[in-house]
C-alpha cells in the first residue's frame, strides 16, 4: 500500500475495532521519535560539513519545517479519521431512510418520518462531502509542508 492511499473498508473496520486512544498515542510517539532522529541526523550532517556549531537561525528554520510537517501529518490523519466516521454515518442514515420507506409502504408510519430520515441522510452526505474536501486539503498542505508545491 502506498503512503497516501485511502484505507480500504477492511482497514477502516480494523481501525474502528482498536483502542483509538492507544493508537493515537503510539502514532504520536513514533512521529515525535522520527522527528527527533531526523533533526539529530541533520544537525550531525551540518556539523560535519560546516563545523561544530549550528547557526541559531538555521536551527529555528529546521524546527519550523519539522513543526509544519508534523502539524500537517496530524491534520491529515484527523481529517481521514473524521471522513471514515462520516462514511459510517451516511451508511446508517441511508439505512434509516430505506427502513422508513418500507415502514411507510406497509402502513406502520407516516410520511413525515420518511421525509425526516431522507433529510438526515442528505445532511450526512453533505457532511461527508465536506469531510472529503477537508481531507484532500490537508493532504495538499502535507505535500506543501514536505517541500512540494507549484510555480506561480
Amino acid at each position: 500500500m502506498a503512503l497516501f492511499d485511502p484505507p480500504s473498508s477492511r482497514e477502516s473496520e480494523e481501525f474502528l475495532g482498536t483502542d483509538v486512544a492507544t493508537r493515537a498515542l503510539s502514532v504520536a510517539a513514533v512521529e515525535n521519535d522520527f522527528v527527533a532522529r531526523v533533526y539529530e541526523n541533520i544537525a550531525w550532517a551540518y556539523d560535519l560539513v560546516f563545523g561544530p556549531s549550528l547557526h541559531p537561525g538555521r536551527v529555528q528554520a529546521i524546527q519550523s519545517a519539522f513543526r509544519d510537517v508534523s502539524n500537517a501529518l496530524v491534520a491529515y490523519r484527523k481529517n481521514r479519521e473524521f471522513r471514515v466516521q462520516q462514511e459510517h454515518l451516511v451508511e446508517a442514515a441511508q439505512d434509516a431512510a430505506r427502513l422508513s420507506e418500507v415502514r411507510f409502504k406497509v402502513g406502520t408510519t407516516d410520511y413525515l418520518e420518511v421525509l425526516t430520515n431522507n433529510t438526515n441522510s442528505f445532511t450526512a452526505e453533505l457532511g461527508l462531502a465536506q469531510a472529503q474536501g477537508n481531507e484532500l486539503t490537508a493532504l495538499v498542505q502535507l505535500y506543501q509542508a514536505l517541500g512540494g508545491g507549484w510555480q506561480q
